[in-house]
């Protein structure tokens, strides 16, 4: 993801990841999910 997403740090593949693991979907308004799968994005 860091070579897509601009700015892509650890804390985000951390949180992307153990969103994957759980089988969960990830709220957020950053702007580095928003086009992923399984990430729900408000902004």
């Amino acid at each position: 993801m860091k070579k897509k997403a601009k700015g892509w740090r650890l804390a985000d593949s951390i949180v992307y990841s153990t969103g994957l693991v759980k089988k969960a979907r990830i709220v957020t308004g950053d702007e580095h999910f928003k086009n992923l799968e399984n990430a729900l994005f408000i902004g």
